[in-house]
């Protein structure tokens, strides 16, 4: 019998039962705790982690729908260094940003993700005590995952990413969520114009990798766009 965990999910609009269904099949859950005030998210996170009673716990996002094998499959990867472990969300859409994904992911490996690299919180298994004295900037509402998870490198954890897909079935508009985060990003981080315009070559040269493999000309054309967005900020 696998070690049960709390969940934890933040989100003030109703949680879909195919979720709850998904998630119940997949995790052993001992609790699950929905924390409602989502704004700002990085103490609606934090609130979150100060309810978890289990030594490692997950954070699932309100629009992410993992497969029964998700967490089996993740934590074939947890090792005695592994303070945060995290799979990759695919997009569900537009097409491109999918397809762009799916190609990114079938090129995956293990990858320990660096000091300022941002780990995700979509279908994250952390480690309680990794997280649980950190407080978060007050004014936080997105990119929190950032700062926590450089909290959880910066005591002596790792964060790894593993090849196991879930789904990220996501409703907003993807290009004022695109422009929200390079400002977040940019804030959070610090970044300067030379290290945008190396975010925004990296984009692009990744968009292009992507749109060779899958044949898609929409995802050359959208991560040029999504290039330039960084020249702009």
């Amino acid at each position: 019998m696998s070690e049960k965990i709390d969940v934890c999910i933040v989100s003030n609009r109703k949680i879909e039962d195919e979720l709850l269904s998904r998630l119940y099949a997949s995790v052993p859950v001992n609790n699950l705790i929905i924390e409602n005030k989502t704004s700002p998210l990085g103490k609606a996170r934090e609130k979150a982690v100060s309810q978890v009673t289990t030594k490692r716990f997950m954070f699932l996002d309100d629009d992410v729908y993992i497969p029964q094998n998700y967490y089996s499959d993740l934590m074939k990867y947890w090792d005695e260094k592994t303070g945060w472990l995290e799979g990759w969300a695919i997009p569900w859409k537009p097409q491109w940003y999918h397809d762009w994904t799916v190609s990114r992911f079938n090129h995956s490996a293990v990858f320990k993700i660096p000091y300022n690299g941002r780990g995700f919180c979509c279908a994250s298994i952390i480690v309680t005590d990794a997280l649980r004295d950190w407080r978060s900037p007050p004014d936080l509402h997105f990119y929190e995952d950032l700062v926590m998870s450089n909290h959880v490198i910066g005591k002596g954890y790792e964060v790894v990413r593993a090849p196991v897909a879930c789904e990220h079935r996501i409703p907003y508009d993807i290009w004022r969520q695109v422009e929200k985060g390079i400002q977040y990003n940019k804030k959070v981080r610090g970044l300067t114009k030379g290290q945008l315009i190396k975010y925004a070559a990296t984009t692009w040269l990744s968009g292009m990798k992507a749109a060779f493999d899958m044949k898609s000309p929409s995802i050359a054309s959208n991560s040029f766009k999504y290039a330039m967005k960084y020249l702009e900020a």
